[in-house]
């Protein structure tokens, strides 16, 4: 019975709150702002070198991680970090890994 009054209750409040966020997203700059926050929060799939040339040291992979972090302005979220290293490529300490 208490659920029922209070759901009774916040119903108008909660269709005043909805109706306004559709009057609001009617506004250009309210789409451009949520786009971009929809953009900075979505995560992203990052590869670390490429298929056919990978990284060869652990220098290289640690430039060419500093150059995907500083090349996202955005600082999106990483999914998933994809690194492609030939086969002599080890990785014994983080080369920049933990900034993702």
């Amino acid at each position: 019975m208490i659920k029922t009054i209070c759901a009774v209750v916040l119903l108008i409040p909660g269709f005043v709150v909805a109706v306004s966020k559709v009057f609001a997203y009617v506004f250009s700059d309210v789409r451009e702002k949520h786009s971009l926050a929809k953009e900075h929060l979505t995560p992203i799939d990052r590869h670390i070198g490429k298929v056919f040339s990978p990284s060869q040291n652990i220098k290289d992979l640690e430039d060419e991680l500093s150059r995907e972090f500083t090349s996202d302005l955005k600082h999106r979220p990483t999914n998933a970090l994809i690194i492609h290293g030939n086969g002599n490529l080890e990785i014994n300490e983080d080369p920049g890994m933990s900034s993702f």
